[in-house]
């Protein structure tokens, strides 16, 4: 399922629930998408349940102004969900998921290349304890502290690229993974 260039307007009215009743119409059982994407468009908030989708494998906002979840899209237990691309978009913090209620246990790659992040929280990422790629590539990074990946102990490959990181703590970083 792939939605093109929507607005706050659209997305966020609580009057346009034709949007999502016509998805509802044209797909009978919404349990067989594995993938949701948003291409372009312009909506930096985003108020969306997907805890029915219960075999979501990938879930993508490209290029949309996205900034952040109103509340957490995904439920509490997203058992086959893999992948989350966010990239090139106008997120500004990376505590976008901090909160382990998220459920996003299985969650092996996260997206978040072409934002604006200009720092690491601590605690960003702990609720990813199986998160094996991230890329923060072309953000706003200038620093990374020691704590910023601690939690990540499955994390394989980190992507830095693009940003004026004057400052790097390796410790909890495995060596080979960051890129």
């Amino acid at each position: 399922l792939m939605c093109s260039h929507l607005t706050d307007d659209y997305l966020n009215d609580k009057d346009s629930s034709f949007y999502w009743f016509h998805f509802k119409i044209k797909f009978h059982d919404l349990t067989k998408i594995n993938v949701i994407g948003f291409l372009g468009g312009s909506f930096k908030t985003l108020d969306l349940n997907l805890t029915s989708l219960v075999n979501l494998n990938e879930f993508w906002i490209s290029n949309a102004n996205f900034a952040r979840f109103n509340s957490n899209p995904f439920g509490s237990d997203q058992r086959r969900l893999f992948r989350i691309v966010l990239e090139e978009n106008k997120i500004k913090s990376s505590q976008l998921f901090n909160n382990s209620s998220y459920g996003l246990d299985s969650l092996s790659l996260l997206n978040l290349a072409r934002n604006e992040i200009e720092l690491i929280e601590g605690g960003s990422f702990s609720g990813f304890k199986n998160l094996k790629l991230l890329s923060l590539s072309y953000n706003k990074l200038t620093s990374l502290h020691v704590g910023s990946f601690k939690c990540l102990t499955k994390l394989k490959w980190l992507n830095l690229d693009g940003n004026q990181i004057d400052y790097l703590s390796l410790i909890h970083i495995s060596q080979g993974i960051v890129r």
